[in-house]
């Protein structure tokens, strides 16, 4: 995997997002599935690794865990109130 970045410019969209990047799913899923299915062409086009995708998804969770419960963070049964 390698890109050409210009040192005054910001690559271009059109260059990066490449057909072998692109997924098209034919049905609905749940957002998960939707990251991994949206994943698997960017690990085969070695963009990112699985690692990358695990990483994703527990960050989103964790996200609306805490903003479920009111922006209080809970760890190990104790709650920050």
């Amino acid at each position: 995997m390698s890109f050409e970045i210009e040192t005054d410019e910001q690559p271009r969209l059109l260059k990066i997002l490449t057909l072998n990047r692109i997924a098209i799913a034919e049905e609905s899923m749940s957002w998960t599935d939707s990251i991994c299915f949206a994943g698997e062409s960017l690990i085969r086009a070695g963009s990112i690794i699985e690692k990358y995708l695990d990483v994703i998804m527990s960050l989103t969770v964790f996200k609306q865990l805490v903003a479920f419960s009111g922006s209080r963070a809970v760890t190990s049964g104790q709650s920050n109130a």
